[in-house]
């Protein structure tokens, strides 16, 4: 059976991060790891949109084709759009967004005045 990756924040850090035991030097060194991860995360989504992009242009471009412009179509490529784009989503909230979202929770509980400071985007 298929698993689904996803990435989660590690959880020693984060009951670390929860129970204050990290200073702000300390806690500046994690939110900058997670930069770097998320710069090297955001270089293959964008890989993997062009892959996307270009998979549906020859998808499209053959069915027009073969099949003309029609109701099916359109229908047929309308949904297949769709179905790219939700794959990418759940792609992205995967590979970043859960950790994006771990991360920030924690510090927003346990520095709420380092929040700004700290906030993954």
């Amino acid at each position: 059976m298929a698993m689904i990756y996803y990435s989660t924040l590690n959880k020693d850090i984060k009951r670390n991060i929860l129970a204050k035991n990290y200073t702000e030097e300390q806690l500046k060194e994690i939110y900058e790891s997670l930069k770097v991860l998320k710069a090297k995360k955001i270089k293959s989504f964008k890989l993997a949109v062009i892959i996307v992009v270009v998979v549906m242009i020859i998808v499209g471009w053959t069915s027009f084709d073969s099949m003309g412009f029609s109701e099916v179509f359109i229908y047929s490529l309308g949904s297949t759009a769709f179905i790219c784009l939700a794959a990418l989503l759940l792609g992205w909230f995967c590979s970043f967004g859960i950790l994006k979202i771990q991360f920030s929770r924690a510090v927003k509980k346990a520095y709420p005045e380092c929040i700004e400071e700290f906030k993954l985007l």
